[in-house]
């Protein structure tokens, strides 16, 4: 059975190692110390994105979250948040006091 497509793209751009760290360094150039990832996915620029004084790694998809939560006990400036930017309400996510939105 073939995956989704949305699923089959995550994994294609976590294989292409000099794209991501491209993107990654795009980002981490005007990236403050505490930044959103809106969209987080697998993780592929989460990781890049490490460390920061704080990444908030928001993510929908179950199955994703839980891989960003095995990250998340290894970097305690990490948190994942479970939400859908398009349907939640995020505005809690204001208290974190992030001045750097990201969607890599």
């Amino acid at each position: 059975m073939r995956e989704p497509i949305g699923e089959e793209t995550l994994r294609r751009v976590a294989e292409m190692d000099r794209v991501t760290a491209w993107i990654a360094e795009l980002v981490l150039a005007e990236a403050g110390r505490r930044v959103i990832e809106v969209g987080a996915g697998m993780g592929t620029f989460t990781t890049r994105l490490l460390p920061r004084e704080r990444l908030v790694a928001v993510e929908p998809n179950l199955d994703h979250s839980s891989r960003l939560r095995e990250l998340e006990r290894k970097h305690p400036c990490l948190s994942v948040v479970e939400a859908d930017f398009t349907h939640d309400d995020c505005r809690a996510l204001s208290a974190e006091r992030c001045a750097t939105p990201s969607s890599a």
